[in-house]
């Protein structure tokens, strides 16, 4: 059985790494970007709420963005942990980045789920880089009002 102080001690190393930032290369004009980049990805499962074309592309030619893991560590309601990431002063990666993100680091989301939020018109939707049965998972879903997310995710962002 863990005590309080190890897990004081886990806590804090997680919360070191997911701090960790990674430099992901993006280009926004490369053909079907996002399509290109889950075929890439491997992924065990998809559950696509919406088709990858419709995935909306936020930025224009290439960039490099520098992706944080940010760990809230608590259980939150949607529209808080939108506000606290703003609080930090981070905003979340666009999907094409969190993809990419995957992507280079395959194996972090067996570890922990990561996820990111995107606009589409107008609407929240979300992003899951999780695991189940099978191996890596992305799901995107349009988020409900009343949803919220466990304390073990970690959020990608700039």
């Amino acid at each position: 059985m863990r005590t309080a102080a190890t897990m004081a001690k886990l806590d804090r190393r997680l919360d070191r790494r997911a701090e960790a930032p990674m430099t992901i290369h993006s280009d926004y004009a490369a053909p079907s970007a996002i399509e290109k980049a889950l075929r890439e990805n491997f992924f065990d499962s998809l559950f696509l709420d919406l088709e990858p074309k419709q995935i909306p592309l936020v930025g224009e030619g290439e960039a490099d963005h520098l992706v944080h893991e940010v760990h809230l560590n608590k259980c939150l309601e949607i529209h808080r942990i939108c506000a606290e990431i703003d609080e930090r002063g981070y905003k979340f990666a666009d999907p094409l980045t969190a993809i990419l993100y995957a992507l280079k680091l395959p194996d972090r989301q067996l570890e922990y789920p990561l996820c990111v939020f995107f606009k589409r018109n107008r609407r929240l939707w979300y992003i899951i880089f999780g695991k189940n049965c099978y191996g890596r998972t992305m799901d995107v879903r349009r988020c409900i009002s009343t949803g919220t997310f466990g304390e073990a995710y970690r959020y990608l962002c700039e």
